[in-house]
């Protein structure tokens, strides 16, 4: 129960858009990402739960909310190089980072090359 309340205390769809019910089907309505208008929809009540229960972790899963720059501390940091580099964003977003390998990032980390032996080198 307690790891079901995480859930009912913020769950995927907000009451107010649940516009209706007859015992069998349930109707709400969304937004679009096409066309940007309220779309609504009629579904079985079993299809219902079947849509809202994807949304719910198995039980010792956490969800990432906020990760690099979207994350508070990030967004801190980098808010002074975003607010001087004003119109051509990408180009002094790109001047900031480089994609490394996987290899170059696990030596970052830990200090050793992941893809050497500990054991024999």
């Amino acid at each position: 129960m307690r790891y079901l309340t995480n859930y009912l205390s913020s769950p995927s769809i907000g009451l107010s858009r649940i516009v209706g019910s007859d015992g069998h089907q349930i109707r709400y309505y969304y937004q679009s990402h096409k066309t940007k208008l309220k779309t609504y929809e009629t579904v079985d009540i079993q299809v219902f739960v079947g849509r809202l229960s994807q949304h719910s972790l198995p039980k010792g899963f956490q969800r990432v909310r906020y990760f690099g720059l979207q994350a508070t501390t990030s967004f801190k940091k980098w808010y002074e190089v975003i607010a001087r580099a004003g119109g051509d964003l990408v180009d002094a977003m790109m001047s900031y980072t480089k994609r490394i390998s996987y290899v170059e990032c696990f030596e970052e980390i830990a200090g050793r090359n992941p893809l050497k032996c500990v054991f024999c080198g």
